[in-house]
Parts: C-alpha cells; structure tokens; sequence
C-alpha cells in the first residue's frame, strides 16, 4: 500500500510504482519535480494502463472550476474501470460529473442512512436577523482586508468576502435559543471564545468588518 506525496516524489524524481494500492489526491497528480524550469504533472510518469481500478472520492468536484485538469487525469486513465464517489448528488455543480460517470450504478439514500442508524436525523431552522444585507458608510471600522464602497453585500456575500463578527454572534445566539438547556451549556462555554468558529461558521474572509448593526 502506497502513499502518493509530493515530497517523496520531489525527493526521489520520480513517483512511486513498487505497489499494489495507491492513495492520492488530485493536486499532488498535477505537481511533479521541475523539468526545463516548469512543474509538469506527475500522473503523466505512469504509463495509461498502469492501475486497473480507480476510486474517486468527492466525484461532484469534477465540475468545479479545474474541471479540465481533474477530467484530464480520468482521460488519461481511461484503460482502468473507474467508479466514482459523492454524497452530494444533486448539488448543482454535479451535471458535468454526471455526464462523465452516467447515472449513478448504486444510491444510498439520506433517509436511508438515518432509519439505519449511522446518521442524525436534523430539523432546518431559518433564522432571521436585522442585518441581511450591509453596505459600508464611512463610521465602519474595517479590521482587515479592504471594501468595495456602495457595494450592497448580502447572504451570498457573508463569510465568503465580509465578515461581520458582531452579526453571527447574535446568530448564534438565536440558535442556541432553540436548543435544550444541555446542548446551550456546552456551547456558551465556546461561544465565550469564539461565537463563530467554535460553531463552525467561520470561513476565510478577505473583508472582516467590525462594529457594523444596519436594519432592514
């Protein structure tokens, strides 16, 4: 069994080939040692038939921006049976992944998982706060990064390219307000260091902003 990483290829000059299960994942395929000054991709050492059986995992993100590059790999293979795996089948980025596999050979359900026991059956809660949508005005303190003057952030906007500190704290809160008295102990003790990432919601920002409460 056979860990495919970029050090050891960098170190050695060449990818490994002495086994009989290979683990990788897609960006150390499109790295390799430095030819002629360029980085040229590793996969391509291997001859076309050299694996017999290629699993992928996290299939959907074939249609994601690198599309190309990850289709380029799956071309390239295409003498071994390849099956491809995804728990977001109907994610809207799919349509490209389906047009390479087909339509799926086996479906596991979500409902499925949760009568058998291995996942938590959940509830969607919508919550709504007084600060939907945020346009910057010369009295905001901005933390880091930089803003777009007059530009009307909203959902879509939020802990992708703003970061309101202030705004998914009270979010948190409103949830915790929901939950039993057990689960809000828990969680206050986190919510005290961190509201966001102690909750998961933190995701990189390139314009935290602080300081900001605008109404509807």
């Amino acid at each position: 069994m056979i860990r495919i990483e970029p050090e050891d290829i960098r170190r050695k000059g060449r990818v490994p080939k002495n086994g009989s299960f290979f683990f990788t994942i897609f960006q150390t395929f499109m790295s390799g040692p430095p030819r002629d000054g360029q980085p040229p991709p590793c996969f391509g050492e291997y001859p076309p038939d050299f694996f017999d059986f290629i699993i992928i995992d996290e299939c959907h993100r074939g249609g994601a921006n690198d599309e190309g590059n990850w289709r380029g790999i799956l071309e390239y293979f295409s003498p071994a049976v390849q099956l491809g795996l995804t728990a977001t089948p109907k994610r809207r980025d799919n349509v490209d992944t389906y047009a390479y596999f087909g339509e799926p050979v086996y479906v596991y359900s979500l409902k499925e998982g949760i009568n058998d026991g291995f996942l938590t059956p959940f509830r969607v809660k919508q919550i709504q706060t007084t600060l939907d949508y945020y346009v910057y005005t010369p009295d905001d303190i901005v933390i880091e990064g930089e803003i777009e003057v007059g530009k009307q952030y909203d959902e879509s906007h939020f802990n992708h390219q703003i970061e309101i500190r202030e705004r998914e704290k009270k979010r948190v809160q409103i949830f915790l307000g929901t939950a039993n008295p057990w689960n809000q102990r828990h969680a206050l003790r986190d919510l005290e260091r961190d509201p966001v990432e102690a909750h998961g919601t933190r995701t990189p920002s390139r314009h935290p902003v602080k300081g900001v409460a605008r109404s509807r």
